[in-house]
C-alpha cells in the first residue's frame, strides 16, 4: 500500500505538481529520482507539466502506464488501481495530484 507520509515530496513551485506527483509514486517503488531530472523527462515548463509529459517520463523510466480521459464516473469502477496521478484540467489552469483509496472500516458504537 502507498505510504503517503513516507513518500511525500513537496513541489518547489506552482509548476511542479506533475513532477512531484510522479516522484512520489516512483519513490514508493524505491526510486530516488530528483525533481530536476523529472522536469527534464516530462519537459516541464513554467506553465507546468502536461499529462502526456507525465506519461512519456514514466514510460522512459520503464513504468507500465495507462492514460485515460475520464470524468467522476471513473470512481465507480472497481478496476481502478490506486494510487494514480490525476491531471485535472480547468479552463485556464491544470493541476496534478495523487489519488488514493483506503478501505472503509465500519465502526459500531454502542
Amino acid at each position: 500500500m502507498y505510504n503517503f507520509r513516507r513518500h511525500y515530496i513537496n513541489q518547489v513551485d506552482e509548476a511542479d505538481c506533475g513532477v512531484a506527483a510522479l516522484a512520489m509514486i516512483l519513490h514508493n517503488y524505491g526510486s530516488k529520482i530528483s525533481l530536476a531530472t523529472l522536469r527534464k523527462f516530462t519537459k516541464t515548463t513554467t506553465d507546468g507539466t502536461t499529462a502526456l509529459g507525465i506519461v512519456k517520463a514514466a514510460e522512459k523510466l520503464k513504468m507500465d502506464v495507462e492514460a485515460y480521459q475520464a470524468d467522476a464516473s471513473l470512481f465507480d469502477s472497481k478496476d481502478v488501481i490506486y494510487p494514480f496521478i490525476a491531471h485535472l484540467m480547468k479552463k485556464t489552469t491544470s493541476h496534478s495530484l495523487i489519488l488514493m483509496v483506503y478501505p472503509i472500516i465500519n465502526v459500531s458504537v454502542s
